[in-house]
């Protein structure tokens, strides 16, 4: 009975370390060093991301870049919600579709 036991254990231990051995330690050393590389970069592209953010123009009409350029609380605030929409259009095209939107109901509602 002793000598199936330990021969058990030791079965055991030499599958459990190797599985930890070959497989659990690799994919740790993988996980490390991508949440190393990911935090190097965060601060970085988040920089990258407001300045390119800033850059942006609001509409491709000068005029109506100006516009709304001037009211900033208005634009920031419909920004933000785009984004949190995950929308991928321009608050000036936004404004546009509701007006025509509103317009139209308007005629024929």
């Amino acid at each position: 009975m002793t000598l199936a036991v330990l021969t058990f254990i030791t079965s055991l231990v030499i599958i459990l370390g190797a599985y930890w051995l070959f497989i659990v330690r690799s994919e740790d050393q993988t996980q490390l060093s991508l949440r190393r590389r990911l935090k190097k970069d965060t601060i970085r592209d988040k920089a990258r991301l407001a300045i390119l953010k800033e850059a942006q123009k609001v509409s491709s009409v000068g005029v109506i870049d100006r516009v709304l350029r001037r009211n900033e609380v208005l634009l920031s605030g419909l920004q933000k919600r785009i984004e949190q929409a995950d929308v991928n259009i321009s608050p000036s095209l936004f404004l546009l579709t509701t007006g025509v939107v509103g317009r139209s109901h308007r005629w024929y509602g």
